[in-house]
């Protein structure tokens, strides 16, 4: 053992020379969407195939982003709304959803089904 925690509900990140340790919870897909779901992401910005929704700054830092689309023929069969929020209970099924603490580290993803 290298006296990391060993519990799956956490991840460690050890920083600093001395050794401060960030406990982030890890929650499982069903327990971020009931938590997460309908939180309103607004549009922020288009790129490279895919259109950039995220949500405000949550009270704990958090910040979720969702982005749609990812090829020319996914983009073109989406009707977007810049001035309509979505969810991830709505339009995160299937496409890149991820959620950043204050840190702005990635503690939770969602990666394209194919």
């Amino acid at each position: 053992m290298d006296g990391r925690p060993t519990e799956k509900i956490f991840r460690t990140n050890y920083r600093d020379k001395n050794k401060e340790v960030n406990k982030t919870l890890i929650m499982e897909d069903d327990e971020i969407l009931k938590k997460y779901g309908d939180t309103p992401l607004h549009f922020s910005h288009y790129y490279n195939f895919l259109f950039i929704f995220k949500s405000t700054i949550l009270e704990n830092g958090e910040q979720i982003s969702l982005q749609l689309g990812g090829n020319m023929e996914k983009v073109s069969a989406l009707v977007i709304d810049a001035k309509e929020p979505m969810t991830l209970n709505e339009n995160g099924e299937g496409e890149i959803a991820l959620i950043k603490d204050q840190d702005k580290k990635v503690i939770w993803q969602q990666e394209l089904d194919f």
